[in-house]
């Protein structure tokens, strides 16, 4: 059955069906997806995809263990 197949956290899957003759299947798959996301451009609807936020921490070397918290001498 075509129609949305799927709501994700990042995605809406879609299923859909053409019948073309042989050899042309992937032409056409990629000319419905281009037709697709020009038309979700057009109406300023943007495609999700998963985000991760990073947070580095930088600490100096200690000159000395007793220097460093939580560590004894």
């Amino acid at each position: 059955m075509a129609g949305v197949e799927q709501l994700g956290e990042h995605a809406v899957v879609i299923r859909s069906l053409f019948r073309t003759v042989p050899g042309v299947q992937w032409d056409v798959a990629r000319e419905f997806r281009r037709r697709i996301k020009n038309r979700l451009d057009a109406e300023g609807i943007e495609i999700p995809f998963p985000q991760r936020t990073v947070h580095v921490r930088h600490y100096e070397a200690a000159s000395e263990p007793a220097d460093v918290p939580g560590e004894r001498a």
